[in-house]
């Protein structure tokens, strides 16, 4: 059965998705909400998905519907082996990477629709010991770490979290392509990702697009629209 994912016209949240099924080579279509057609999504399909909580990204998978990235991503990881254990220390080591990726991708998305970007850009990027909250440069040296002594984020095994923190790399390495130079285990372990068969065909592939990264209004890597987007239904 073909597995059906929604997201918008950028890479955003949905692209980990991508990466994922492409991976494991499970047949799927998307389908994309253009943002100069928003109104598809907010004030159609939105309201007539029949789920309790809608929202992109979301997954179809025969009757089953479900959203959010982490769900969407765990759901696949679960049903196709890239995600859980039976160990429950082995299972909370993965929840905490997934969770320390998101929270480090959040951090992508304030920087990118920060009103003063080229300022807080600058912060973003140092890896001076007293930007704790805002450097990503901090946040990349825990993982430097962790991969000095394992080939992926869990070990020998690829799991769901390998796919998202390469996600978070490129488009990071997007902004400053400089940002892994200190970083040789990083540098590594996402060349040794997008080196894989199947990863590397689609990233060749025409279904792949390094950009747009984000939506309109972002000040870096933003899509552009071609018209007013209002999310007000009153308004026509």
């Amino acid at each position: 059965m073909t597995l059906v994912v929604g997201y918008w016209s950028t890479r955003g949240l949905g692209e980990t998705i991508h990466l994922v099924l492409e991976y494991l080579q499970v047949p799927y279509e998307r389908k994309t909400y253009h943002l100069n057609n928003y109104e598809e999504w907010l004030f159609k399909d939105k309201e007539n998905m029949g789920m309790d909580f809608p929202n992109l990204p979301y997954l179809i998978d025969g009757d089953f519907k479900v959203a959010q990235l982490q769900t969407v991503l765990k759901y696949i990881g679960r049903k196709y082996g890239l995600f859980g254990s039976d160990d429950s220390k082995e299972l909370a080591r993965q929840e905490e990477i997934m969770d320390n990726i998101r929270d480090l991708r959040y951090r992508f998305a304030s920087l990118v629709n920060s009103p003063v970007f080229e300022e807080d850009k600058v912060k973003y990027l140092a890896a001076l010991p007293n930007q704790f909250v805002i450097s990503i440069k901090r946040s990349l040296t825990q993982y430097e770490t962790v991969l000095g002594e394992r080939k992926y984020l869990m070990g020998d095994k690829l799991f769901v979290g390998d796919f998202f923190m390469w996600h978070l790399l490129d488009i990071n390495e997007c902004l400053d392509p400089t940002v892994l130079d200190d970083f040789p285990n990083l540098a590594r372990f996402k060349k040794d990702v997008e080196s894989l068969p199947q990863i590397d065909s689609y990233l060749k592939s025409d279904k792949f697009k390094k950009f747009p990264i984000n939506g309109p209004f972002a000040k870096f890597a933003g899509a552009t629209v071609s018209r007013e987007i209002n999310i007000s239904k009153t308004t026509p």
